[in-house]
């Protein structure tokens, strides 16, 4: 019979753990309020109250938290995570509350993000033709490039659409490629989720 594994020794750690679980549901209640804003399926009115009230509760918890978590960046590297449109609001610290400029700019971000996802998803499933690449690479190029035009792991991105560009719409890259572009696409994800949370 198998033994069962103690996560918590004490009430002290499973306190811990409960808290470090709250602050993290809250970032992923941030991200998809932005979300919803964003894509306007929330009203603003509503936004705010609930960005208020989540921010709110981050603040607090983050002050507990955070002789043991270190910063939000190192929070969400151990676990593997990446909200980068609730992590530029943290950062901000107050709602969007009807600025068109900075909603633009939210869009943008959320975009860029889903986009750079999109790809490497279609690579992974084997959809490596041109027409199908092209156009997301250009959406990465573009949206990125419009957010942080100075961003250095952009550049093989933007060798990767001048790539594709030169290619036949039914040719494909080699498994070699395929693996590279993957890397370049990753890489620059990381560094702008770190531009985001340095901002």
């Amino acid at each position: 019979m198998a033994e069962r594994v103690r996560l918590c020794e004490t009430n002290q750690e499973r306190e811990h753990f409960d808290k470090l679980a709250d602050l993290y549901s809250i970032i992923v209640a941030i991200e998809r309020v932005e979300t919803a804003y964003v894509r306007s399926k929330m009203a603003e009115e509503d936004y705010v109250k609930q960005c208020k009230m989540l921010l709110s509760k981050y603040q607090s918890l983050y002050q507990v938290l955070e002789g043991s978590i270190g910063s939000l960046a190192a929070f969400l590297a151990e676990y593997r995570s990446s909200y980068p449109t609730a992590v530029a609001r943290i950062k901000k610290g107050v709602p969007l509350g009807g600025n068109t400029q900075e909603a633009s700019s939210g869009q943008d971000i959320l975009e860029a993000g889903q986009y750079m996802i999109t790809f490497v998803d279609t690579l992974k499933m084997g959809q490596v033709s041109a027409d199908a690449l092209q156009p997301i690479l250009i959406d990465i190029v573009t949206t990125v490039g419009k957010l942080f035009p100075d961003l250095l792991e952009l550049e093989p991105v933007r060798n990767w659409l001048r790539i594709v560009n030169e290619m036949k719409a039914a040719e494909e890259l080699n498994p070699d490629q395929a693996r590279q572009a993957q890397f370049d696409i990753e890489a620059c994800y990381g560094a702008f989720s770190r531009k985001l949370a340095a901002r």
